[in-house]
């Protein structure tokens, strides 16, 4: 502004903010004209030198280091764009996550260090509130860095003009023919299909590898893996199918799964198929290797736990009982669709006795602010179950564990919190059979003795009691004899108050 004179801010001249409570304000030079002049330029020089210097280290390390694919799917003018970030963006000093979005918003990249899964599963938190159609995530060869782009939904037909569209869509339709002569006319939907997005930044072998996936869902439900070794490399293929879910909703907790067992991934490509499919079906394929070095086998423990819990993923809800996965508790998938199994049945059963005190939020609660009883619930279910844990059953070590943690809930303050936790063992307690430990299962089922039902409301005892939990239900089959028949009552509640009123009933 005219008139207006400008204070140095450099080391010689300028006042703190300490300086100025304290009355300690040295002599202070006041620039303009020509000193301004100068020292703008040198400011600017200063930049300039710190530029030209990253961009001499960083240009052919990025280029050395970023892997083939990368380079095969992305355009020119965006692989400038990420260089860009990468030198001015201070990934590597102050190790933060750079976030750049199109102009339209329908696109976001993520660059940041590459070594630290955490920053990986903090930018799967940061995706969470996006509807997503596709995505990718690279590593460079040396790990230091992670670059990621995700596409929010928005189909777009296949651009038939776009001559390098057509040649990978034919050149896919080729193989894809070779390789399934029985389904050509699959292939020719699938093909159909395909957004225009997707096959620009795909490779031929991704549209392949989608396609092997996607037929196979087609005919399945829930959650489907194939796992592919590859030869001469520690290296493997994991592909992961899932129906009915968004992208966004299971991806923070695919990360978390894979990094869990033992696993680091070097790529990564998604993508959510809507158009031409009765269900949506998301597709993430991914280059994994183990994090000590040994080779990625089909067979060894690591693997088959990591396979297991994925597919686990088709049936359980996305909620916040995810964060049971989390520290303090880093309960595996499993054990937390089981805690929230718990707390449903302890809402069915207490919220009859008051709904406010017993609310689904307070039972959840109730389990986070007090992780080592938590725990020990999960511990106590295992000791009475595990087929591991057989020496723990000896010498009525069930009941033993059980009284112990019976008397710990005792010193309880809350009297809420109490019988939340009370009635969390009563549960545990009544369970007679349970599917937890089979591998392959579509939710979690238990037969429940009828003892543990509250006489005061359930004054009649059933035969037999199963109860059933999956992805968006709950489920009760109450027998009156050994051998039942009859209907089956389906409630689907469209708001708040609906579930409310039959959850009373």
């Amino acid at each position: 502004m005219s008139g207006e004179k400008i204070q140095s801010h450099d080391d010689e001249n300028y006042i703190g903010d300490n300086q100025i409570k304290t009355g300690e304000v040295p002599y202070q030079r006041e620039m303009s004209g020509e000193d301004l002049e100068d020292y703008i330029e040198d400011i600017a020089e200063t930049v300039r030198i710190g530029v030209d210097q990253s961009i001499a280290i960083l240009t052919p390390w990025f280029f050395k280091n970023m892997p083939k694919i990368y380079y095969q799917t992305t355009p020119r003018a965006e692989k400038v764009r990420h260089l860009s970030a990468v030198i001015t963006g201070h990934v590597f000093e102050t190790k933060q996550t750079a976030e750049l979005w199109d102009r339209d918003r329908t696109k976001v990249t993520y660059i940041g260090p590459g070594g630290d899964s955490k920053i990986l599963s903090d930018m799967g938190g940061k995706i969470a509130p996006l509807s997503l159609k596709m995505g990718s995530v690279y590593f460079s060869r040396d790990n230091l860095l992670f670059l990621s782009t995700f596409f929010t939904k928005g189909q777009k037909p296949l651009d038939v003009s776009n001559r390098h569209i057509t040649l990978k869509i034919e050149a896919a339709r080729k193989i894809l023919y070779e390789n399934y002569p029985e389904d050509h006319s699959d292939v020719d939907h699938y093909i159909e299909n395909l957004d225009n997005d997707f096959v620009m930044y795909a490779t031929v072998l991704r549209l392949r590898v989608t396609y092997n996936m996607m037929r196979h869902m087609v005919s399945h439900e829930g959650a489907h893996t194939f796992l592919d070794p590859l030869e001469n490399s520690p290296k493997a293929r994991l592909t992961l199918g899932i129906k009915d879910v968004e992208i966004s909703e299971i991806y923070e907790q695919v990360l978390h799964l894979i990094h869990r067992y033992g696993f680091k991934i070097s790529r990564n490509f998604l993508i959510c198929m809507e158009k031409g499919y009765k269900s949506p079906i998301v597709v993430m394929h991914f280059e994994i290797q183990h994090k000590s070095g040994a080779k990625v086998e089909a067979d060894c423990q690591s693997t088959i736990s990591m396979v297991k819990a994925l597919r686990t993923l088709g049936w359980v809800d996305t909620d916040e009982y995810a964060q049971f996965m989390q520290p303090p508790f880093e309960f595996s998938i499993n054990a937390t669709s089981f805690i929230r199994s718990l707390a449903s049945w302890v809402h069915v059963q207490l919220g009859k006795e008051n709904a406010y005190y017993y609310s689904e939020y307070k039972i959840l609660k109730t389990l986070l602010d007090n992780p080592d009883l938590t725990k020990n619930l999960i511990e106590l279910f295992r000791i009475r179950f595990d087929p591991y844990k057989e020496e723990k059953r000896l010498n009525n070590g069930f009941v033993k564990f059980r009284d112990a943690v019976k008397r710990d809930v005792r010193e309880i303050i809350d009297p809420v919190e109490r019988e939340i936790l009370r009635c969390s063992i009563n549960f545990i307690t009544g369970i007679l059979k349970t599917n937890y430990f089979l591998p392959t299962k579509t939710g979690l089922a238990f037969r429940l003795d009828p003892s543990v039902l509250n006489s005061k409301y359930y004054p009649t005892k059933p035969f037999g009691i199963f109860y059933i939990t999956g992805r968006d239900y709950r489920f009760f089959q109450v027998r009156w004899k050994d051998i039942a028949r009859g209907g089956l009552r389906v409630v689907m509640p469209k708001n708040v108050s609906d579930y409310s009123h039959s959850l009373s009933g």
